[in-house]
């Protein structure tokens, strides 16, 4: 004797949001109004269910949209993983890391999606899934008495927002285990609203569909087979008339470069906080400024005039106000930005050096990904003393040389616009014998606790760049002396 089935839940109609015109209406009454349930004499079900169960599965599933995305799921993975660890070798990502401390780890994280991918295409080389609706699957004829395109809703803010639509099918059907009529309701993957009248259920209202189901208890495990994505003859919903077969490797890629350029739009960012000029003025400002209005402007009204245009009918389209001042707010970002750049990057003036004694520095970790570094100093020869915004890269070469002491560099800047290009160490080396032209006033002697032994003789200097270097300013030299003279137990002598 077979156990019994589970006692059915009643049908959750609140759930499925009827639309006003036929609110309250139950599944009876909805199935009563289009007639008897009588499938038409031509309806065959699909050619996979012919043979019986166990059945083989057709080499046509294969081109499906499910079989698709489940090839192409562990195949983004991979080529993921790849990416990733090539992207971590990168010198620009190297320096990245410093303020978005998971890029650290891109090389690790590239190896775990890797292998997850490797693992899920072992998988699915012996797994059927899907497939076994298939191979083992039970048919039946359903009805579809009712058929909605829904906007999902989600709150972001607090407010509520669509972005995002599903089809929502109701079909009648004749449960095989019980011979009673029930209804069961099914929805397709989510799709964007805006472009929801690009996308096609595959059937209308009052149209007779394959549902399919496993052995067991057939009404928790059916599934109406055109939305299974498991019959490329039969695969909905398509959009523009073809069938959704998920996101390829190369869009993922693109994905994965627009997420890194992303990212080096955050960092220009901090270089426009790190190096914004110690004299603003209007004149650069307002051109610079103006110029990034109207640019964002133009840019952002042309893009919401092409994104209404795809929109679908009732679907709230942008107003050009809205993103004209949307505009203009990242132009003037835009224009300040590119300002700074301008004036720094391309500033080829002489420098000022002040000579400047750092006092303490601070890494700061936001949430855990983000990190920012600041130093206090204070300028030797007087000045205004206080924190500042400091390079990882700049931070790091002053604890490498383990000196608190060293040159605030300021730059005039080629629009004429002051700033301050960091803070350079004072670092060492091992002075030539015989001293190079020019350097022999430059060396500073060390000598041990044995004084039989030969002085050390090393060579300051402070480096502007890979090719350009300068002596220590006259108010420094002794302090930083005395300073590594201590770290290395040794002193100074004449």
């Amino acid at each position: 004797m077979s156990d019994p089935l589970p006692p059915r839940n009643p049908f959750d109609l609140k759930a499925f949001q009827q639309p006003e015109p036929q609110a309250g209406s139950t599944p009876e009454q909805l199935a009563d109004a289009l007639g008897p349930f009588s499938p038409p004499e031509e309806f065959l079900f699909e050619p996979e269910f012919e043979p019986p169960a166990p059945r083989p599965i057709p080499k046509s599933a294969k081109r499906g949209s499910n079989a698709s995305r489940r090839r192409a799921t562990p195949l983004i993975l991979v080529v993921l993983g790849i990416g990733f660890f090539v992207f971590r070798m990168l010198p620009s990502i190297e320096n990245l890391g410093w303020y978005i401390l998971p890029l650290w780890y891109l090389d690790w994280i590239g190896l775990g999606l890797f292998v997850i991918g490797i693992g899920y295409m072992i998988r699915n080389a012996f797994a059927i899934d899907d497939f076994r609706y298939i191979r083992d699957g039970i048919p039946v004829v359903g009805r579809v008495i009712h058929l909605n395109k829904a906007d999902l809703t989600q709150l972001v803010n607090g407010v509520q927002t669509t972005g995002t639509s599903a089809y929502h099918a109701l079909v009648e059907f004749t449960n095989p285990q019980r011979n009673e009529r029930e209804f069961m309701f099914f929805s397709t993957a989510v799709f964007p609203t805006k472009h929801s009248d690009r996308y096609d259920p595959g059937f209308e209202i009052g149209d007779y569909v394959t549902l399919v189901s496993l052995p067991g208890d057939f009404a928790t495990q059916v599934r109406l087979y055109p939305w299974t994505g498991l019959c490329p003859e039969n695969d909905f919903p398509t959009c523009d008339g073809r069938p959704l077969k998920g996101t390829s490797p190369l869009k993922a890629i693109l994905i994965a470069k627009s997420v890194f350029l992303g990212l080096w739009l955050f960092v220009g960012l901090l270089h426009l906080f790190l190096y914004f000029p110690e004299d603003f003025s209007w004149k650069w400002g307002s051109i610079f400024g103006g110029a990034g209005v109207v640019l964002g402007v133009v840019t952002c009204i042309i893009l919401a005039t092409l994104s209404n245009r795809s929109l679908s009918p009732g679907a709230t389209p942008t107003r050009p106000l809205t993103a004209g001042l949307l505009g203009a707010f990242f132009g003037v970002l835009f224009g300040l930005f590119a300002m700074c750049l301008v004036n720094s990057l391309l500033d080829r003036g002489a420098p000022i050096f002040r000579s400047v004694e750092v006092t303490q520095y601070w890494e700061t970790t936001h949430n855990g990904v983000f990190r920012t570094y600041e130093i206090e100093r204070r300028h030797l020869a007087g000045g205004v003393d206080g924190k500042t915004g400091i390079s990882a890269r700049n931070l790091q070469e002053l604890s490498y040389w383990g000196s608190k002491y060293g040159v605030e560099v300021h730059r005039p800047g080629l629009l004429g616009l002051r700033w301050i290009d960091g803070i350079r160490p004072v670092a060492w080396r091992p002075a030539q014998e015989p001293p190079a032209a020019g350097k022999a006033n430059r060396i500073v002697k060390f000598q041990g606790a044995d004084e039989t032994q030969p002085p050390l003789l090393m060579v300051p200097y402070i480096a502007l760049d890979k090719k350009r270097e300068l002596p220590p300013p006259p108010d420094i030299l002794p302090l930083v002396s005395q300073e590594i003279a201590g770290q290395l137990q040794l002193k100074v002598i004449p």
